[in-house]
């Protein structure tokens, strides 16, 4: 005869349902595929732990105690396993709706590849994050002025897309959309990025350095084949776009779209601006690159300014108390704010400063010396001023960039005849008459240490690298000596003597007026305008002159100016002959 307790244990066994018809009825709700709420959700959960309650309950009546004291090391109690198993199950319904999900929406059976390319590219461009409807409803017509005159008048009335039309004299000007303004799809690689692609050439270039000895130097062609421009005043390159700059005498100013190919580079003239002013003395781009800056010399006192992107030409004008100034030199600040020029007659040791956005006159400094050359420092906090009077133009004056106004004048021993700010603004090197080396810091604006510039007696030009390493000065008789810049600039406090030339360079024999280093400090170039051919390209690794250059046979002209490309993938100068030649470095891929 049984016993109570035995009774109520088998009625125990016999109450909860069997273990397979638990399981086909979860089966059966799987298979449904319908979302359930959250309160559904909730009650399968409930039901489940419930029946997972009884059958622990069942099992753990026929084990011993040895077994589930293990069990209870293993896994922990009943409730920390009840958690777990809960935790497994909720993330295999999440798994399952998901995929219901994704069956829900193959339900048409078309496979990815069996769509037609077209629609698969259509479905998978990115969308752009905002439009303004009022570009694609705005008119030409609407935009341009009833009062426009001249080449533009016929554009009135003009139904078609003003967005188009920019867009096109965007692409006229500067060539094709550059590559960050192309929407990508979805399913674009990061492998196919071309930023990632070309920091990867930056880095092999890195790591296989320029050789030495031969440069490979492919001669493309003369820029201005057709020499209208004159006699060469400027060439230069875009900041950022593959756009080369010619100006001359003529009072023309030129530009070239430069396009390199797998085989070969192709350029071809974009335009040509005739300026109404009876000279021309210096051209540049704007810091932006949208605009071209062109200013006359004592004849014609006039500042140019070209949108590249309208093609319209405005001049700027002064107050009438003010003689305009003599812009045979334009300095552009870094940052665009300001455009600076130097005084003329009356005014010939002031300095005017003009808006780099309004392009209207901002307000004039007048200094005690007559002003002679001026520069801003990379951080734009300064404009320096050379000047003085007679034999005694030794003086650097010192502009704040911001509020314009004179700070400081330091007076050097020497006349001033070169200078050059350090890439970090806080030095100022200059070197003149005597021969020496002048380091100014631009902070405390005085000099705190001169060194005397080994074998030179005037010093002409001077250069510093954009890695900030080196220190090229050359002098009147074709010597250009390289110095380690951190060496100078650490020894300012020190009364150590005059430091050594890394390398004296004796390739040139007339004075050394242009010295000018690539992007990535391997090539310095320096040349002469008082003899033909007189041109070099040094290695500076190797410390050495590449041979070929000039190449034999070959007659350059005297030099007058000279560009490297934004990424030294060209090579461009202006001789007196009225040619600007070009030259393609392929070591270097990018433009």
């Amino acid at each position: 005869m049984e016993t109570g307790t035995e009774m109520s244990a088998n009625k125990e066994v016999e109450d909860p349902p069997p273990l397979e018809s638990s399981f086909v009825k979860t089966e059966e709700k799987k298979k449904k595929k319908k979302k359930l709420t959250k309160a559904g959700r909730k009650k399968l959960r409930q039901e489940q732990t419930e029946t997972f309650s009884k059958h622990r309950r069942i099992i753990a009546s026929d084990k011993t105690a040895g077994d589930l004291q293990l069990e209870r090391d293993l896994f922990g109690g009943e409730a920390e396993l009840v958690e777990t198993f809960e935790k497994k199950a909720a993330a295999k319904r999440e798994f399952q709706q998901v995929d219901d999900e994704s069956e829900d929406d193959d339900e048409s059976g078309i496979a990815e590849d069996e769509i037609p390319e077209k629609k698969r590219k259509k479905k998978n461009i990115k969308k752009p994050v905002w439009v303004d409807e009022d570009d694609e409803k705005t008119e030409l017509g609407q935009v341009v002025n009833a009062y426009t005159r001249g080449k533009h008048q016929k554009l009135e009335g003009s139904k078609h897309s003003y967005k188009n039309y920019v867009e096109k004299r965007f692409e006229s000007v500067y060539g094709s959309s550059p590559d960050w303004a192309k929407v990508k799809a979805d399913d674009a690689k990061d492998e196919d990025d071309p930023l990632l692609m070309r920091s990867t050439v930056y880095l092999d270039s890195k790591r296989d350095a320029l050789p030495a000895g031969d440069i490979r130097l492919e001669f493309c062609a003369e820029l201005n084949s057709e020499q209208i421009e004159g006699s060469l005043q400027a060439v230069q390159f875009h900041p950022w776009s593959q756009v080369a700059l010619v100006a001359g005498t003529a009072v023309v100013v030129s530009l070239y779209q430069v396009t390199v190919t797998e085989t070969n580079c192709v350029f071809h003239a974009t335009r040509s601006i005739r300026f109404k002013s009876r000279e021309l003395r210096s051209a540049t781009f704007s810091a932006n690159g949208n605009e071209i800056l062109v200013g006359g010399g004592m004849k014609s006192r006039n500042l140019f300014v070209f949108d590249m992107l309208s093609g319209e030409t405005k001049t700027c004008f002064f107050p009438k108390d003010r003689q305009f100034p003599c812009w045979q030199h334009i300095a552009v600040q870094p940052d665009g704010e300001f455009i600076v020029g130097k005084g003329y007659g009356d005014e010939e040791n002031c300095v005017h400063f003009i808006s780099g956005s309004s392009k209207q006159w901002i307000s004039t400094v007048r200094l005690s010396d007559t002003v002679k050359a001026f520069c801003f420092s990379p951080c734009s906090n300064y404009l320096l001023v050379t000047g003085g009077y007679g034999d005694e133009e030794n003086c650097v004056h010192f502009i704040s960039g911001s509020s314009k106004q004179w700070i400081s004048t330091v007076r050097l021993s020497d006349t001033v005849k070169a200078f050059c700010f350090s890439p970090c603004s806080n030095y100022l090197l200059v070197t003149g008459d005597g021969g020496y080396i002048h380091v100014v810091d631009a902070r405390l604006r005085r000099c705190v240490k001169r060194y005397n510039d080994s074998g030179s007696l005037v010093g002409t030009a001077i250069a510093f690298s954009p890695c900030g390493n080196l220190l090229a000065v050359g002098n009147d008789s074709g010597v250009v000596n390289i110095y380690n810049a951190e060496s100078l600039l650490n020894d300012v406090s020190s009364k150590n003597m005059d430091p050594e030339p890394m390398k004296t360079i004796m390739n040139l024999v007339t004075t050394v007026d242009i010295l000018k280093f690539n992007h990535s400090s391997e090539i310095l170039a320096m040349a002469s305008s008082r003899k033909e051919n007189a041109v070099k390209l040094w290695h500076v690794r190797s410390r050495t002159a590449f041979k070929n250059f000039p190449a034999p046979g070959k007659n350059y002209g005297k030099i007058m100016a000279l560009d490297f490309s934004l990424h030294s993938g060209f090579l461009s100068f202006a001789n007196n002959k009225w040619k600007a030649k070009l030259f393609r470095i392929p070591f270097y891929p990018s433009f």
